[in-house]
């Protein structure tokens, strides 16, 4: 087992730690990235290796289909 460490007088992190992770304007574009249709848009037009991962499942998805169609008819 491991053994832990507690710390019973800790005094917490910095008011500079804490206001460097209060950046709410980069969690806003984040968000305005992955949640808008404009954003989405923007991610297939600019971001390629996505754009093609999404292809590629697609495709696996069409073949995964159309043999097991075309088994059953066998």
């Amino acid at each position: 087992m491991h053994q832990l460490k507690v710390k019973f007088n800790d005094t917490g992190p910095t008011p500079n730690l804490i206001g460097k992770y209060k950046n709410f304007d980069h969690f806003i574009d984040g968000y305005k990235k992955f949640h808008t249709p404009s954003g989405i848009r923007y991610l297939f037009r600019y971001d390629i290796k996505k754009l093609v991962f999404v292809v590629i499942i697609v495709l696996l998805l069409l073949m995964l289909l159309l043999t097991e169609s075309n088994l059953a008819t066998f």
